[in-house]
Formats: structure tokens, C-alpha cells, sequence
């Protein structure tokens, strides 16, 4: 029964992770909403944006280390990395292949 609990202890935890970077995530993408969507983009370009927003989170991170306790900065440090996620997850979008064609059997 206690293996059940502490499964169940670190599924929430995994949840709350989840739920946490992607209510982040949604709020970036409704802020940026106004930029179009990223279908056009290339992936190329859009991993440079990664790499630029890694450099960010980095930056965020150096602060954050110099006020460990600062909820504001740390607040920062969520949006930042819910940039890098968004840009991932563009990236996984414009490379995604499309489905199999259902005309010829293939």
C-alpha cells in the first residue's frame, strides 16, 4: 500500500511541474498572439529564437542566484522557460510530417 502512496506522491508532483510550465506556456503564446503563427516559420529560425531565449534564461538564472529569494525574479525564470518550451514545441509543429496519403494505399 505505502509503494501505491509515494507512486501516487510523485505522479502529482509530475503533474503540478507540467500544469506549472504550461499554464506559463499558454500565457506567453496569448501574449504573443499578435505575431502570427509560426507554420511559416522555418526551423532553423525558429531554433535560433531557442538559442536566444536560452541566453535569456541564463541572464534570469544569474539573477535569480543573486537573490534566491526574489519570487519576481524567479517568476521571470518560469516565463523564460516557457519561451524555450513554446520554441521547442514550434519546432516538433513545422517538422511534423505530413500524414500518409490514404489515395494510393501508401
Amino acid at each position: 500500500m505505502e509503494g501505491r502512496a509515494v507512486r501516487s506522491s510523485v505522479r502529482d508532483e509530475r503533474i503540478a511541474l507540467v500544469d506549472q510550465l504550461r499554464d506559463a506556456q499558454l500565457a506567453k503564446l496569448d501574449e504573443n498572439a499578435h505575431k502570427g503563427h509560426w507554420g511559416c516559420e522555418s526551423p532553423e529560425w525558429l531554433l535560433e529564437r531557442v538559442e536566444e531565449e536560452l541566453g535569456e534564461l541564463n541572464r534570469k538564472l544569474e539573477r535569480l542566484y543573486n537573490n534566491p529569494r526574489s519570487f519576481q525574479i524567479w517568476r521571470q525564470v518560469v516565463r523564460e522557460c516557457a519561451d524555450v518550451a513554446n520554441f521547442v514545441a514550434m519546432i516538433a509543429d513545422v517538422t511534423k510530417p505530413a500524414p500518409p496519403s490514404r489515395e494510393r494505399g501508401e
